[in-house]
């Protein structure tokens, strides 16, 4: 599928909000860091810092919010991308409904606030890992995809490895370790979007 120089451009625009989702995500958790004296990355839970009685709890909220138009954005440039290299359309569309679930979810996170029961979509946000996997086979024929694919492998193995650790399976996390888990888990979900994107 060939593009216009201008559906060319659309499309490089579009990947720029997922490429910038990463740096979005820790930008925001270190602005709000500092806003928080006090606050334990190690103990406490990102999320806590848009609960009521954070500092400025709105300035984390709008943050979320800017990730989940981000990634918004970014799902059109994915869906344009993988059309443009040849990838068929359900599995172009499959890519682009599981970044486009987790960036609704992501905005939830934003307009529900915890303890809201709706906040992050309940478990809307856990379709993320099924993504990378989803983007190998998508790539799997494409040349010079092979580093990229050993990425997208080795990144869908950390993240059942990193949920089922954070569900509870060897009973490794506790009240004293819960945000290093949760910052794991978020650093190899968001990293695969930002370097895929790319």
């Amino acid at each position: 599928m060939t593009e216009t120089p201008r559906a060319k451009a659309i499309t490089t625009n579009a990947l720029n909000g997922a490429i910038a989702l990463p740096f979005l995500y820790w930008g925001n958790l270190i602005l709000n860091t500092l806003l928080n004296p006090g606050y334990s990355q190690m103990r406490q839970q990102v999320s806590e810092l848009g609960m009521r009685g954070a500092t400025y709890p709105w300035v984390f909220n709008a943050g979320i919010l800017v990730m989940g138009i981000a990634l918004l954005v970014g799902t059109l440039g994915y869906y344009n991308a993988l059309r443009r290299l040849g990838v068929g359309v359900t599995l172009s569309w499959l890519v682009t409904v599981v970044l486009g679930l987790f960036a609704v979810a992501t905005l939830m996170a934003g307009v529900f606030p915890l303890p809201n029961p709706l906040h992050g979509g309940k478990y809307l946000g856990l379709v993320i890992v099924s993504g990378p996997i989803l983007l190998v086979t998508a790539l799997w024929r494409q040349p010079g995809a092979t580093k990229l694919n050993a990425f997208l492998i080795i990144t869908t193995i950390l993240s059942v490895a990193i949920l089922a650790i954070r569900l509870g399976a060897g009973d490794l996390v506790s009240r004293a370790n819960l945000g290093l888990f949760q910052r794991l888990d978020a650093f190899v979900g968001l990293l695969w979007i930002g370097v895929t994107a790319y």
